[in-house]
């Protein structure tokens, strides 16, 4: 267990001492509430790869619907998740939120409106 949680808190260091290469519009407004997400033709390439992780990914996501991403590892799940929350930019494509550009809202704001579930989790409850 001793080594899990030194792994876990290396990778919370890896990624708070990563520069901040994201930034928000100026005149970037709040986002009051989400309506719709849709990721229109998506790619997504990390810095220094070749090969895209992610490749014309589409797909419309309406209120009141859920999205379960399923995958093998290393399929992009996660890398949809981040270009949400806009910890990167895609390398081409339009990610939009209530039918604007996800760069019209500030970063903080859109944080604020999304849960994840990652997939290495542990839940316990007290007995």
């Amino acid at each position: 267990m001793t080594g899990e949680v030194e792994v876990s808190a290396e990778k919370i260091t890896e990624v708070l001492d990563e520069p901040v290469t994201v930034r928000g519009m100026p005149d970037a407004t709040e986002l009051e509430t989400i309506e719709s997400i849709e990721f229109i033709d998506v790619l997504f390439s990390y810095p220094g790869k070749r090969r895209g992780i992610l490749e014309d990914v589409s797909f419309k996501l309406e209120n009141g619907r859920t999205l379960a991403l399923v995958g093998p590892s290393r399929a992009g799940k996660t890398t949809v998740t981040k270009l949400l929350m806009r910890f990167y930019e895609p390398t081409r494509g339009t990610i939009l939120i209530n039918g604007r550009s996800i760069t019209s809202f500030t970063q903080e704001s859109i944080r604020l409106h999304l849960g994840t579930v990652m997939q290495d989790i542990a839940l316990s409850t007290k007995v």
